[in-house]
C-alpha cells in the first residue's frame, strides 16, 4: 500500500496536504531547507541521501533525475534486482516512518539506526522465507501447495 500511495503521489507530503486545502508548513520536516514533496522525503532531503549512501544501493536512484515518483520507482524496478528492490522499498518505507516520527512524535532517529532496522527487518523476511518454502509442496504438475494451519 505505501509504494502504491508514493507512486501516485498520495503519500501525505506537505505539498500535497497543502494542495488538499490543509494549512501546512511547506518546509520538510526533517530538513526544513526545502519544499517537502513525496520525492524529497525518499531521495532529495540531506538526511534520505545519507541513508541511501549508507546502503549498498546504486547512486544513480540517489541523484533522483525523475519529477514523479511513479517513474523513479519504475526505474529501480527494471534495474534492480529483486533483493537489492526489495530493499530499496524497505529503506523507503523506513525513511516516511522516520519522518513521520520527527512530525509527529519529535524523535530523531540517526542514519545508521535506520539501516540496522533496515538489515534486521531484512534478515527477518529471509527467515520467514526459508520457514515458509519448507513447507511448500509441488504437485506434478509444478503448483504450489502450502498447508494450512501452519
Amino acid at each position: 500500500m505505501f509504494v502504491w500511495r508514493a507512486c501516485r503521489n498520495a503519500l501525505p507530503a506537505v505539498t500535497n496536504l497543502a494542495r488538499r486545502g490543509v494549512n501546512v508548513r511547506g518546509a520538510c520536516p526533517r530538513c526544513a531547507s526545502e519544499e517537502e514533496d513525496v520525492l524529497h522525503s525518499l531521495v532529495r532531503c540531506p538526511f534520505a541521501r545519507l541513508v541511501w549512501v549508507l546502503s549498498d544501493l546504486p547512486w544513480v536512484y540517489i541523484s533522483c533525475e525523475h519529477s514523479n515518483p511513479k517513474a523513479w520507482f519504475r526505474r529501480m524496478y527494471y534495474d534492480f534486482d529483486a533483493p537489492a528492490f526489495a530493499r530499496a522499498l524497505l529503506l523507503c518505507w523506513f525513511l516516511w516512518g522516520a519522518r513521520n516520527r520527527v512530525l509527529f512524535e519529535s524523535c530523531s532517529l540517526a542514519a545508521p539506526a535506520i539501516m540496522e532496522h533496515i538489515r534486521s527487518w531484512e534478515r527477518a523476511l529471509s527467515i520467514s522465507e526459508t520457514v515458509e518454502s519448507a513447507y511448500q509442496f509441488r504437485g506434478s504438475n509444478g503448483a504450489r501447495f502450502t498447508p494450512t494451519g501452519i
